[in-house]
């Protein structure tokens, strides 16, 4: 009789060596993320490897930090994240729906200090299914966008005075703004929706007038 072992025998305790590897891995990257003991305060990578500030606004058990560059928002929770050194300039995203299809984004919608409360007029982007709807004090625009059962780009770009947004491959007019530059972007996912947000990038631009 043979004393060889079957090969799947074999590499069994390398699978589960590797196995056991990532599980510590992503505890790790976990860890990393969240500052100290406070579980609402946690830093994304952004693409350039700046570190992001980020803060969960809800409840933190249905917000995940799977990756260095990557966060996980379950409906009812909402997020708010910022580059510290950056107050005009440019956000790039990419986000997908991991479960429903709607979300909210607000920018230019927190105080212009160091808190993430409400300020009045906002730019608020309502993103329902294949459908998003940019709005502005009392304004509001309707476009179609590919933002269902894919991954999409977020493209904002705040220029002083003037405002440039991108949803889904879908360009919305450029518009004039009045309200103050403010480093907090807010993320909502809606009722019943889970949101993936990936590759965050966030760079200073010079404003025009």
């Amino acid at each position: 009789m043979s004393n060889t072992m079957p090969a799947s025998v074999r590499h069994m305790p390398a699978v589960t060596s590797i196995k056991t590897s990532k599980l510590v891995l992503g505890a790790i990257v976990t860890v990393l993320l969240l500052s100290g003991c406070n579980r609402r305060v946690f830093q994304l990578q952004s693409e350039d490897y700046t570190l992001l500030d980020g803060r969960i606004l809800s409840n933190p058990d249905s917000v995940s930090l799977p990756a260095l560059n990557r966060v996980v928002v379950s409906w009812p929770a909402r997020i708010a994240i910022r580059n510290p050194q950056i107050t005009d300039g440019e956000l790039n995203t990419v986000m997908r729906f991991v479960r429903g299809n709607n979300a909210t984004v607000r920018l230019r919608s927190t105080p212009y200090d160091d808190s993430t409360g409400s300020n009045p007029n906002p730019i608020t982007i309502d993103i329902d299914g294949s459908l998003t709807t940019l709005r502005y004090r009392d304004k509001s625009e309707t476009r179609t966008t590919n933002t269902v059962a894919q991954p999409f780009a977020i493209k904002y770009a705040s220029l002083g005075r003037w405002t440039d947004i991108e949803v889904g491959c879908t360009q919305f007019p450029r518009f004039r703004n009045h309200t103050p530059s403010t480093q907090w972007i807010l993320v909502a996912p809606g009722m019943g929706s889970s949101v993936e947000i990936t590759n965050l990038n966030i760079v200073g631009v010079e404003p025009e007038e």
